[in-house]
Parts: C-alpha cells; sequence; structure tokens
C-alpha cells in the first residue's frame, strides 16, 4: 500500500493534511510511510494506492489550486478500507450519505442509534412517566452544582412526592452517600471513565452517550474526557447544547451504543449505561462489538443527533422554579 500527499509550494493546509494522515496511521496501528510530493497539484490531496480519498471516483487533477475539501479522518479511513487495508465496520460520514445503511445497522431496525434512543425515551421516559422524567431532571439539574443533593431537595425541587423516586427512570440505581444524600443519577459525584466538566464543576456521567445528551438538559456547555478501555488513548470533546461536537480529539473517535433489546428497566446502568464507551477508532471497537453482537459503534458526531430524542424527553417539562 502507498500513501501520498501532494501539495503545492507554500500550501498553509499541508501541515494539518499530513497531520490527519498521520493521526489515522497512529490510531489504526498501521506502520506505513507517507510519501510527501510538492509540485502544481490540487492542495492538499491525498492519495491511498493512487486514489483521491476525498474524490474516489475521479482521476488525478493537475494544478496548484487550493483544495476545499480538505481531507478528513473518515475519508482517510474509509479510503483504507476501500483499498483491503482494514476489516473495520464502515465509519459514518456525512459528506458520503448516499441513503444506504452500514452494515452495525442492517436487517434489525433496532440495530440504529436513532432506535435505541426511541426505545429508551418511550420506555422509561414515555407520556405515563412525566413525574419521573421531571424527578431525573431535576436531579441531573441539581447534581450538576457539584453537591450532594437529599432526597427532601429533590423532591420539593421536582414538586412530587419522595416515595416517587424508586420508580423513576433508573430509580433503583440512584446512588447514595452515608447520609442517604443523592449524589448519582445519570450525572454523578462518584470517578467513572466519563468525566464531564460543566460551569467550574468536575463530574462524571454513568453512560458515554450521557456525556452528549446532558449539555442539552442543563442548557450549558460541557468538555468531556474519557479513556479508551482498548487503546487507553483519552477522548477529549466538547459539547453544546445547540451546536453539539466540536473538538473531538482524535478525530477517528467512535462511540458504542447497546442494542435496545438488551435493556432492563430494573437494571438500566448495568445493562444500558454501562456497556457504552468512547473507542479512540473504530478498530478499538471491534472486542466490544464481539461481545455486545446487537450493539452498534458510531462516529461521536453522528451519535450526537441521533441520541437528541432522549435529551428532548427530559427538557421538555414544565419548568420547575427551584433547579
Amino acid at each position: 500500500m502507498r500513501i501520498e500527499l501532494l501539495t503545492s509550494p507554500g500550501c498553509p493546509h499541508a501541515a494539518a493534511a499530513r497531520e490527519t494522515v498521520s493521526d489515522c496511521l497512529t490510531t489504526l496501528g498501521m506502520d506505513v510511510p507517507i510519501v510527501e510530493r510538492v509540485g502544481r497539484y490540487p492542495s492538499p490531496t491525498v492519495l491511498v494506492d493512487g486514489i483521491d480519498v476525498m474524490r474516489p471516483e475521479a482521476g488525478t487533477s493537475i494544478g496548484d489550486a487550493c483544495r476545499l475539501d480538505l481531507p478528513t479522518p473518515q475519508r482517510v479511513i474509509q479510503a483504507l478500507r476501500d483499498r483491503g487495508c482494514l476489516t473495520l465496520p464502515p465509519v459514518a460520514d456525512p459528506a458520503l450519505d448516499t441513503g444506504t445503511t452500514t452494515p452495525t445497522e442492517e436487517g434489525d431496525p433496532d440495530m440504529s442509534a436513532g432506535r435505541f434512543a426511541a426505545t429508551v425515551a418511550d420506555t422509561l421516559l414515555g407520556p405515563d412517566r412525566q413525574t419521573g422524567r421531571n424527578l431525573m431532571r431535576t436531579a441531573v439539574r441539581l447534581l450538576a452544582h457539584g453537591k450532594p443533593v437529599t432526597v427532601a431537595e429533590l423532591a420539593t425541587a421536582a414538586g412530587v412526592d419522595v416515595a416517587d423516586i424508586t420508580n423513576a427512570p433508573a430509580g433503583r440505581d440512584v446512588e447514595y452517600d452515608d447520609q442517604h444524600r443523592i449524589v448519582g443519577w445519570g450525572l454523578t459525584l462518584i470517578p467513572t471513565p466519563h468525566t464531564y466538566i460543566v460551569n467550574g464543576h468536575h463530574l462524571y456521567t454513568w453512560c458515554a452517550a450521557d456525556t452528549l445528551l446532558f449539555p442539552a438538559i442543563l442548557g450549558s456547555r460541557a468538555h468531556i474526557e474519557s479513556r479508551c478501555p482498548t487503546t487507553d488513548t483519552v477522548i477529549r470533546l466538547t459539547v453544546d447544547p445547540q451546536a453539539g461536537v466540536s473538538d473531538l480529539s482524535p478525530a477517528t473517535a467512535v462511540i458504542s451504543i447497546p442494542g435496545s433489546q438488551d435493556m432492563d428497566i430494573t437494571r438500566v446502568r448495568a445493562t444500558t449505561c454501562n456497556p457504552g464507551r468512547y473507542f479512540a477508532a473504530a478498530h478499538a471497537a471491534e472486542d466490544w462489538l464481539a461481545q455486545n453482537p446487537d450493539g452498534m459503534v458510531l462516529p461521536v458526531a453522528d451519535a450526537d443527533p441521533q441520541l437528541r430524542t432522549i435529551s428532548s424527553r427530559l427538557r421538555d417539562l414544565p419548568q420547575t422554579p427551584s433547579c
């Protein structure tokens, strides 16, 4: 296999393109040299075995114009896969969308993040569970201040009875300290693999997916750190309530989503939260997919909008003044 980086003299995007390709190879554990050529080329252009990763259907162009379609990690990885260099599930790229599904979504309609989100929303946050939804939303907002919350404080803020807590979404998984104060309910003060930094408070989440959901519920931007269980790489990203995911590092990071049929409402954290992790790249999630055949892996930016059914269901409630 031959990887080439073609640039025109003084191209301001050459370094970024080189870094993108290098990061992809490093993340995928591939020891392949990058052959660089400077001349009259559309710049920058990345070729994998002579195929332009951004325009695989086109031939090699001549001319030193600056390119607007800069090489992306998704396209580099896709090109490597197309050349038979990888045996990974396809990495979704919005620019490559042709209306077809990826292998991880084929067949069973449950095999999609959107279906997973709809199942969670309908099962845990349905119209008949408004009291529970209000409790969980209020708990997340109170815990975001970085302090334990008493059961009485939560019940008062949510305007419900204390007895309703056990029957609320994931109510049996609620974490308490030795004073029986709530310290975790989706958002938690107890360390997990997923660090969630919001408004100066260093918190954690039960699920990888929670890190994408809570910014919309809290109405605040959050900075996320989560360590890949396979490569030990720290994945970092920022999630904005409106803009979604940005500053993702490494850019090849993916998130795992368990199968919706695996959810047990009496063990939500164990069956739905704990299996969800961040991975440095799709290949790092291969063992996870083998152990969770009903699950799927998605690029982080693609998972964000597909999971928003859950945050919308929690967010779209009458406001409670004590929050």
